[in-house]
């Protein structure tokens, strides 16, 4: 694989978005509507679902050459790690619904410094181990890697279409799928190309050299953690998903009047339009009322 193709790339990205953008001005039907991007929600939960993906799949690809053709795992072995990654993620699915009501989408940020604490964590024990690393060193940080990303891809999708008017909705999914697509690609292609790359340079035979390179490889795989964490963070003000009232509202019910009625004295005292993508809030206190 060439070492300039993925950089190659981005001119003909910015062509993409370019024509876009040209097409969505002209009223044309666009293959993605860049007027969708207006939208906060929209526009901050993509590059959270894209780095999710790229890191997620560079984890995997590299990770699986490590323990196979590296430290001679059998595929059983093998599979048994991934069970850990995916114990923490199914249990994290789980428990998100119930968070977010408390956590709002802190809890994303939440999720990104569990998933970069569990890879740093995986980079002290494959240094520390070494080729004599087994799987019960490996479950602990899996599993915490496994609920960070757990807890990240539960809400994400509530999150970014909380903002997106009703009319819009399935272009906007339709975006977030080939998104989540194009971030399998990347990461396998990106983390792939580094670590064969780190793995040519080295002149140790294997498992030295699959080792060598996985460690190589693991302080790339954190920056898309981290990366997400900040953009998660810095966007607590800004971006408000309907995931926690939509789960608030399905434990009372359909609403009744007094429901209809506190949303709408909402709305009206935030001077919120139904397009913003702003969050109508409604706070503990109204729904027990609400609910009375």
């Amino acid at each position: 694989m060439d070492d300039t193709s993925p950089t190659a790339s981005l001119p003909l990205l910015g062509v993409f978005v370019l024509y876009e953008r040209k097409r969505t001005d002209s009223g044309a039907d666009p293959l993605v509507d860049m007027d969708l991007f207006k939208h906060r929600s929209f526009a901050v939960g993509m590059p959270l679902v894209i780095l999710y993906y790229v890191g997620a799949s560079g984890l995997f690809f590299t990770f699986v050459l490590f323990l196979h053709s590296g430290l001679g795992f059998s595929p059983v072995d093998s599979g048994l790690a991934f069970a850990a990654i995916n114990t923490g993620f199914i249990t994290a699915s789980l428990l998100g619904p119930r968070l977010i009501p408390r956590f709002g989408n802190r809890l994303l940020s939440i999720a990104y410094a569990l998933e970069a604490a569990g890879l740093i964590w995986t980079m002290l024990t494959v240094t520390s181990s070494g080729t004599a690393l087994t799987l019960y060193e490996l479950a602990a940080p899996l599993i915490v890697f496994g609920l960070g990303a757990g807890f990240a891809l539960s809400p994400l999708l509530g999150i970014i279409l909380s903002g997106v008017p009703s009319q819009d909705v399935g272009a906007a999914s339709g975006v977030v799928s080939t998104s989540m697509q194009i971030g399998n690609t990347v990461g396998i292609s990106l983390f792939g190309l580094l670590f064969y790359r780190f793995l040519s340079s080295q002149l140790s035979s294997a498992p030295i050299s699959y080792l060598d390179s996985f460690k190589l490889t693991l302080p790339f795989l954190i920056i898309p953690a981290i990366s997400s964490f900040i953009i998660a963070s810095s966007s607590h003000n800004d971006v408000r998903g309907r995931s926690s009232t939509a789960l608030k509202r399905d434990q009372l019910g359909k609403p009744g009047p007094k429901a209809n009625q506190s949303m709408a004295a909402t709305h009206q005292n935030r001077n919120t339009s139904p397009n913003s993508g702003d969050l109508i809030t409604i706070s503990i206190s109204d729904l027990r009322k609400i609910r009375g």
